[in-house]
């Protein structure tokens, strides 16, 4: 159903009571207090904006979905979008963002997190929210520069956050089975990527992105869960333990096994 009446909020406008506002290069910070169950009637703003909820909650409703907004997430809110809010029975505290055309239209060619309405609440968004909170909110030495970066810090995680997980090509997985399956330490890198087609630096690149781990320390992660399991279901000596894992000697193996586990491999197979 269309949504006719509706309010245009301009730039830096809210219904709440205004903390405190700055504008610094392309963006306008405002701090808002809003509260104990307001209803904001149907509105829609003319700049996009984050709005970071510090504390309370409320709920911010379109014409097709509704977002609940709790401490700790963020709002994105797009232009000219009609929605209503109702705000929770504990008053929201919160900061925004908005961003200038220009820098909307440079992060719209970036990331499509500005195209539709979104709450995006993740772990990985705590330091970048600490720190434009402290710079903007809590330290009254803090200069334009350092609030400025902070935000823009804020708005590259949050873009982060937001971006869909690429599929992996489907060499990564097939590198993986081929580590997993390599005792010996026979599936060398020069190895892995002549199969896959493509040059060590980009193998090197792309099984870091999929992975979190460098092929060396993927490598040696799955040697040491092959003796992991052979010490706990196998009374083999340590010494052949480490041929079978593609160690060069048992002294090598004792020593990447202690730093893994904090434990030699004889008190391992002892006390697991």
């Amino acid at each position: 159903m269309a949504r006719s009446n509706f309010r245009t909020m301009e730039l830096g406008e809210y219904s709440g009571t205004p903390i405190r506002r700055l504008r610094v290069q392309n963006l306008l910070l405002t701090e808002n207090q809003f509260p104990p169950n307001l209803r904001i009637s149907d509105h829609a703003h003319t700049y996009p904006h984050f709005t970071i909820i510090l504390d309370g909650s409320f709920v911010e409703t379109y014409a097709d979905q509704a977002f609940v907004c709790q401490r700790g997430s963020v709002l994105i809110v797009p232009q000219d979008q009609i929605h209503s809010d109702s705000v929770g029975d504990q008053g929201a505290h919160s900061i925004s963002i908005e961003v200038s055309r220009s820098l909307e239209r440079f992060l719209s060619s970036e990331s499509e997190m500005l195209h539709k309405p979104q709450v995006v609440s993740t772990a990985s968004l705590k330091p970048s929210i600490s720190r434009i909170r402290n710079a903007f909110s809590l330290d009254p030495n803090s200069t334009h520069l350092e609030i400025h970066c902070a935000a823009m810090n804020f708005i590259l995680a949050v873009a982060q956050a937001t971006q869909p997980a690429k599929a992996k090509p489907s060499w990564i997985e097939e590198a993986i089975e081929t580590i997993r399956n390599d005792r010996f330490g026979s599936a060398s890198l020069s190895t892995l990527a002549n199969q896959a087609g493509i040059s060590r630096e980009h193998f090197s690149r792309e099984f870091r992105k999929a992975t979190g781990q460098t092929y060396q320390a993927f490598a040696l992660k799955c040697r040491l869960e092959c003796a992991e399991q052979l010490l706990l279901e196998s009374d083999i000596p340590l010494f052949l333990i480490a041929i079978e894992c593609g160690f060069s000697d048992q002294a090598h193996f004792a020593k990447a096994f202690r730093t893994a586990y904090s434990q030699s491999p004889s008190s391992y197979r002892k006390y697991v």
